[in-house]
């Protein structure tokens, strides 16, 4: 274990205070949600303070559930999810605030600042998702015995908020920078929808139905496939994100099952897939030498001999097409598009020889789009090395300066654990009084 500074010492993070976990009201009851309690879920760890939250839920909905109400100043960390594959979301709590059973909040004992504790984690994420996840489940864990186990250093108080003040100015630099490359990238992309719109305009091109166009035109099986851990791919909405065809983290389905799938077409290369889902809503052309099918939510079409499948990939994926997909949605949770609508998008086909001369431009601004993206991208993880570097400097005590004067962390440590020990007949009491209602 790293030697820390003098004064610090290391804390397991069930140490620090009272842990709680959650639980979901009923749905079946409508009136359960219609309440002004922030409802806390693993959507709403986005962000690193809590301020409010997508859901609702009343007085009654708490005491008829397993969910619990912890106090502004809370550490909130998402314990079930899919984002725990990747990274560890870790939020602040700004006011009251009720939790789902995915999540865990910490109540720091006096002493010990939340918003340290909440760094230190951050800081520690990929550690803690390494040492303290499940295995062998569907959906990504951490255990939440392991979580407690989990040893933090803790600084003396003075120290702990001196650590605080700088690790926010350094990382809100940051962050303003991060802001600044997302709006640069938004840009640059604008600017190639703004260049191919103008390509198909001048001359203007007449326009077709979809359905016209497409003598090719295939919905996909209204079933979910059997996956499988290996296989072939079967593509799914989210598996076309940008138009960008996403085969690392596609579903998978067996031979016998691809050939469910595929009884009405197999995707050919020059085919274009298309998403029915508008939180996706993006098409993209089938490369050579891949095997593959649809998954439920997609289509699939090619364009006759008027109609190069690269440009009409790029008019679905333009504002023209994106503006089509918009309008014709339906469904409020997971809005989708019908087949008929998709038949009735139009498109504007200009001769070929037009066609390839808006290809060549667009392929050309592309590239100047993908040279700058590349730039910002490489910025982008310039400043996440910044952030961690930040961090890790924070944590090994070398941020900011140590005072002899400041009580050391030891001290603080045995004080809370003289405190937990004398409220632990306390808590005991309350288990079992609210246990026998």
């Amino acid at each position: 274990m790293t030697e820390l500074p003098r004064g610090w010492a290391w804390a397991p993070l069930g140490d620090l205070g009272r842990w709680e976990g959650g639980g979901t009201p009923s749905k079946s009851t409508s009136d359960y949600w219609t309440g002004d309690i922030p409802w806390v879920s693993p959507k709403d760890m986005k962000v690193e303070r809590i301020v409010d939250t997508a859901d609702h839920i009343t007085s009654a909905a708490v005491k008829a559930s397993a969910t619990r109400i912890v106090p502004a100043g809370s550490v909130l960390v998402v314990t079930r999810s899919g984002i725990l594959r990747h990274s560890l979301p870790v939020a602040l709590a700004d006011r009251e605030v009720a939790l789902n059973q995915d999540m865990k909040a910490l109540t720091p004992m006096a002493g010990i600042q939340p918003e340290y504790v909440a760094w230190a984690i951050r800081a520690d994420a990929n550690k803690i998702l390494a040492t303290c996840s499940k295995s062998g489940t569907t959906v990504s864990n951490i255990e939440t015995s392991r979580l407690l186990e989990y040893e933090i250093p803790i600084p003396p108080l003075a120290e702990q908020r001196r650590i605080v003040g700088a690790v926010e100015e350094s990382v809100s630099r940051l962050d303003v920078a991060t802001l600044g490359l997302a709006a640069a990238r938004r840009k640059a992309g604008a600017w190639l929808d703004a260049v191919l719109t103008e390509a198909l305009h001048e001359p203007a091109a007449p326009s077709m139905r979809l359905a016209d166009l497409c003598p090719v035109f295939v919905d996909c099986p209204h079933r979910t496939p059997r996956y499988c851990g290996t296989g072939i791919p079967a593509l799914r909405p989210r598996d076309v994100v940008g138009g960008v065809l996403d085969m690392e983290n596609a579903a998978r389905v067996d031979r016998a099952e691809f050939s469910r799938q595929t009884e009405r077409r197999v995707p050919q290369p020059g085919d274009i897939i298309y998403s029915r889902e508008l939180s996706y809503g993006w098409a993209v052309v089938v490369p050579e030498g891949i095997g593959l099918c649809l998954s439920q939510g997609m289509v699939l079409f090619r364009p006759d001999e008027r109609m190069s499948s690269a440009l009409l990939v790029l008019v679905l994926n333009s504002r023209l097409g994106r503006a089509q997909a918009e309008a014709a949605a339906t469904g409020s949770a997971h809005p989708h598009i019908n087949l008929r609508d998709i038949h009735a998008y139009s498109i504007p086909v200009p001769p070929r020889p037009v066609q390839e001369a808006v290809l060549a431009t667009v392929e050309q601004a592309a590239t100047a789009v993908s040279r700058v993206s590349a730039s910002l991208a490489e910025t982008a993880r310039h400043a996440n090395g910044l952030r961690r570097a930040i961090l890790a400097c924070a944590y090994r005590g070398e941020l900011v300066p140590q005072d002899p004067d400041d009580e050391p962390a030891s001290v603080l440590l045995d004080r809370i654990a003289a405190e937990r020990a004398a409220s632990a007949p306390a808590r005991l009491r309350r288990r079992r009084a609210q246990a026998g209602r």
